[in-house]
């Protein structure tokens, strides 16, 4: 019978757990313990300590020394670290700063007759630059992570963190294959910033270790590329810095400015219907409309999403805390049953960890990518089937016709453009700020930032010409 590790060890050299977390986190990348260096982070492992019956979460902050790692390993308790530097302790995505590692976790590989024929068939995927071929395989006891180290880490911006989820999706659907997974049409899809089992800690059973194999160099976004080139949502080099920068977002969006970097406001967003929220608790149970799967409800693989997205429709509906802990707890027979094999329980941890997405980072989480997580089938609103684009300007003209009758009810209805005002302001004073700018107008400051910004560019354009 052929194991995993078996399999790698013929091909690949085994490497050692603090020379894996090395080439993971460089020197010089992460913070000096107790320096707190401006525009340096520290990584963080997450110890889950079982004590009697319950199970103690430990987090422990991972400095350029990379302590505490060795120590950690020498536990047999579950040890998780994300390739992501954080700013602080707390492991929610808007802390998150640079992503150090794409790495994708593949269960349930093919074996017949004994033989890793999945295994082997992605091996050969790899060799024959069918797939990129990743940095370290590893092995994870029943499963593998297949781990890309990026050349240089990505900036988690916000935009850069779509971008990385929608790119993910399109590798994990390359390396699900019905010849490497038995799951193949049920892919696991994690967000970029998921942790994993640590290489050196015990596996799910307990007895062997999680053990990495170097298969090759670092990696560049471009060479991904190459491997999705029809995804639309592809990762750019210019994708390692932001869009615009604090001191351009404060002259451009005074108001903005104002009141979510000075005021320290949340992001704004619209509240549903608490019936969204209770809803979504039936799909869980009987969903009767699950896609594409032709089973019912949060089915194994999506069962920690399924949670996810009851606490960011709960926090959509203004559902408290409380609330959703109780609702959320109360599926865990239900899930747990589940399961399709006996060593993947659903716990309380997995329900707890899941609850994390209770925050204003997740509101605004795609419906699409809840859908195709969740394997639950969330329908768009209609629009009569058209197109958005269509549907708005149809939505324009008869907003138009009835201004022009009189029959509109819109406070902008007939409201002209300031762009002549602010284009004629420009000739007088081309460098004025938007501030300033605004109180000689008399108008808003994000009106004025939006037509100094357009007359700016079209000026430099016609320049350039």
């Amino acid at each position: 019978m052929e194991t995993i590790s078996g399999v790698l060890a013929e091909r690949y050299s085994l490497t050692d757990p603090l020379v894996y977390y090395r080439d993971l986190f460089p020197l010089g990348c992460l913070d000096t313990r107790g320096a707190y260096t401006k525009g340096k982070y520290t990584a963080t492992a997450l110890q889950l300590k079982q004590d009697g019956t319950a199970t103690k979460v430990l987090r422990h902050t991972i400095c350029d020394d990379l302590d505490p790692i060795a120590e950690l390993l020498e536990t047999k308790d579950f040890i998780i670290i994300s390739p992501v530097s954080y700013a602080g302790h707390s492991l929610k995505q808007k802390y998150a700063r640079e992503l150090y590692s794409i790495t994708f976790d593949l269960d349930n590989l093919i074996v017949s007759n004994g033989v890793q024929v999945g295994l082997r068939n992605l091996i050969d995927y790899i060799d024959e630059e069918k797939l990129p071929r990743p940095t370290y395989i590893i092995s994870s006891g029943n499963g593998i992570h297949v781990c890309y180290i990026l050349d240089k880490p990505l900036r988690l911006y916000n935009n850069v963190l779509v971008k990385l989820n929608n790119y993910r999706t399109a590798l994990t659907n390359a390396l699900w294959r019905a010849d490497i997974s038995e799951l193949w049409k049920e892919p696991q899809f994690e967000s970029a910033t998921q942790g994993f089992r640590a290489v050196g800690s015990v596996c799910k059973n307990g007895k062997t270790r999680v053990e990495a194999y170097l298969t090759g160099e670092k990696v560049s976004v471009n060479y991904l590329n190459t491997f999705v080139q029809d995804y639309e949502d592809l990762l750019l080099e210019t994708d390692y810095k932001g869009k615009v920068s604090l001191e351009e977002a404060k002259e451009l969006y005074p108001e903005w400015y104002e009141s979510r970097v000075i005021a320290g406001n949340p992001r704004g967003t619209w509240t549903c219907n608490k019936a969204l929220y209770e809803w979504w608790k039936r799909q869980i149970v009987d969903a009767n409309n699950v896609f594409p799967s032709t089973e019912k409800g949060a089915t194994d693989g999506h069962r920690y999403f399924a949670i996810m997205a009851l606490a960011i429709y709960a926090r959509k509906c203004g559902v408290d805390r409380e609330t959703l802990e109780q609702d959320a707890l109360s599926f865990i027979p239900l899930l747990d049953g589940r399961g399709k094999r006996k060593d993947n329980p659903f716990t309380e941890q997995h329900v707890m960890d899941a609850l994390e997405a209770y925050n204003v980072d997740y509101i605004t989480f795609p419906r699409d990518v809840i859908q195709r997580l969740t394997n639950i089938e969330i329908k768009a609103n209609k629009r009569n089937y058209r197109k958005q684009a269509v549907h708005l300007k149809i939505a324009r003209a008869t907003k138009s016709i009835l201004n022009e009758s009189g029959e509109g009810n819109c406070k902008n209805a007939g409201r002209k453009s300031k762009k002549d005002l602010v284009a004629n302001y420009l000739l007088e004073k081309p460098s004025v700020s938007v501030r300033q700018c605004a109180k000689d107008l008399g108008i808003a400051q994000a009106t004025a930032a939006k037509w100094l910004r357009i007359l700016r560019n079209e000026t430099n354009e016609t320049n350039e010409t």
